[in-house]
């Protein structure tokens, strides 16, 4: 599955949520169960097969944080979006290319 889920692959949260489950001790069922997921979901989202919904997501950032582990899971399933972000914008510089603030145009409706 290649789709991109909050600017992470899918390939990339599945690792991301392997790992916190690694560092926080847990199997799968226990990981499961400390979220109130179903297994067979859980199973699915570290293997790459689908993507947890954003109340899933939260869930896991904040037994994250109740770990201490926020600031690993959070460097682990943006750092690389943010450095790619990161490269991107300095090869922009680089070529001379300058992203400005856009104002935005508001369409006005025709006088009568």
């Amino acid at each position: 599955m290649s789709s991109v889920f909050f600017g992470v692959s899918v390939t990339s949260l599945a690792s991301s949520i392997h790992r916190l489950r690694e560092r926080l001790g847990l199997s799968q069922e226990g990981f499961a169960r400390a979220l109130g997921c179903p297994l067979r979901s859980y199973f699915r989202w570290e293997k790459g097969e689908s993507e947890p919904g954003a109340t899933w997501l939260w869930r896991m950032l904040l037994i994250a944080r109740e770990e201490g582990q926020l600031d690993f899971f959070m460097g682990d399933l943006f750092g690389s979006a943010l450095i790619e972000g990161q490269r991107n914008a300095d090869s922009a510089r680089r070529k001379g290319v300058f992203l400005e603030p856009v104002e935005p145009r508001i369409p006005r409706r025709g006088r009568k």
